[in-house]
């Protein structure tokens, strides 16, 4: 794999009470190859093939622009050689943004929490892993893997409450 570029970009917002801050997280140029894609119906229970199966060349469909070359069942047919050759045909784009965090925030205010002796208090909301923009689709492109079998990033949502005595 290569990867070129990592982008963090940080944006925080204050705004009278409320506050909103967000984190993204990307890399650019990030190439991998995929090598269980490239070995197709090779029954190692590792392969991914049926997730996208329609998008491969046929004779009815020549494009070039598909996942798949031309595919054959069973490692030792005739004309399925191709499947299992080694090709930058398998070498795909891993680069992608994530939203990795995005928390808002909302101060009360001091006459709510004046009376019990608090300095500050504030309720907020907190996302990690939003969203993440990206070609790939099958799987995570964060994850370090060539075939997908690696846990991916979660996404967690919490709520919660800030007192400052």
């Amino acid at each position: 794999m290569c990867r070129k570029l990592l982008t963090v970009l940080v944006f925080n917002l204050d705004y009278k009470r409320f506050s909103v801050g967000l984190l993204f997280q990307g890399t650019a140029k990030a190439q991998r190859f995929i090598s269980s894609m490239s070995k197709p119906f090779n029954d190692t229970g590792n392969s991914n093939v049926f997730a996208n199966i329609t998008d491969r060349w046929t004779e009815e469909n020549p494009s070039q622009d598909v996942f798949y070359p031309r595919l054959a069942y069973g490692q030792d047919a005739e004309g399925n050689l191709n499947n299992t050759l080694a090709s930058t045909w398998w070498l795909k784009d891993m680069s992608f943004l994530r939203l990795k965090t995005l928390q808002v925030s909302y101060r009360l205010p001091e006459s709510f929490y004046r009376k019990v002796n608090i300095k500050n208090a504030s309720i907020y909301a907190l996302g990690m892993n939003i969203f993440t923009l990206s070609k790939w689709k099958l799987w995570d492109p964060e994850l370090n893997t060539d075939r997908g079998t690696s846990y991916p990033n979660t996404t967690s949502y919490t709520l919660g409450v800030n007192f400052s005595f």
